[in-house]
């Protein structure tokens, strides 16, 4: 807690049941408004959101002195943006949730959307260990994150109740494979709509489509329904030209 300054009110967000890219994506946009207060800001999260009862701390797997020195220096109007950020970060830091009951910081719990999305607050997350020892620390390479696995579609295609039924286990594998399998209710909507639409972003934002594709995705980890979305992405990439070779991270 070295540097916190105790009289500085901290912005914490409640965990909420999101993927961590989602979660992520909410700290960015919390860092943004703890930047408006001049406020610091810190962030309990779920590392699986279907174990509410396992709560780890952002700061703890962050390099937290790169992320803080980031935030004094308020790099983002250095980020690759068409409009850089007007917001004054410098005097923001990003704590520790153990240090707000050792040092009695006033807090405000705030639950924010994840909308706009700031991506350039991301710029500064480094993990202290790398999430995947597979992707090279050097090299070119493009890198994709794919959420297309069975919770995204039935939130996508299905009443909130049947999001709500998987997230506590209420679904088996039978009715899984009934909506999401190869040949489920919703595999039309994969293979006509979803796919061609990560296809298409993929275009837009490669600039070099003959350099190695790294996917980030559960697909095909959590439930073995999903892998077939994984195989015809993969297979589609390769025939769009858009990979020299695409890895699955583990």
């Amino acid at each position: 807690c070295d540097g916190v300054e105790p009289n500085r009110t901290v912005l914490m967000q409640l965990p909420q049941a999101y993927g961590i890219t989602n979660q992520l994506l909410l700290f960015a946009n919390l860092v943004k408004r703890a930047c408006a207060g001049k406020a610091n800001v810190a962030a309990p999260f779920l590392p699986d959101m279907r174990n509410a009862g396992v709560v780890a701390d952002l700061a703890e797997l962050l390099d937290i002195n790169f992320a803080n020195d980031a935030l004094a220096a308020n790099r983002f109007s250095q980020m690759c943006l068409d409009t850089p950020s007007d917001l004054d970060c410098r005097e923001t830091r990003i704590v520790p949730v153990r240090c707000i009951q050792e040092m009695g910081l006033q807090t405000q719990v705030m639950q924010v959307t994840m909308f706009p999305k700031n991506f350039e607050v991301l710029s500064i997350l480094n993990f202290n260990e790398p999430p995947f020892a597979d992707v090279p620390a050097r090299g070119t390479y493009n890198a994709a994150h794919v959420n297309l696995d069975a919770d995204w579609l039935i939130w996508m295609c299905k009443p909130a109740e049947f999001w709500v039924r998987w997230k506590d286990n209420g679904i088996d594998q039978e009715q899984m494979n009934s909506l999401v399998g190869p040949e489920g209710e919703h595999a039309d909507f994969v293979r006509d709509i979803a796919i061609p639409a990560v296809l298409d972003a993929m275009k837009l934002a490669f600039m070099d489509y003959n350099l190695p594709l790294y996917v980030c995705t559960s697909l095909g980890k959590v439930s073995n329904v999903t892998r077939w979305i994984l195989t015809e992405l993969t297979q589609a990439v390769l025939q769009e030209g858009l990979a020299l070779k695409v890895v699955v991270l583990p």
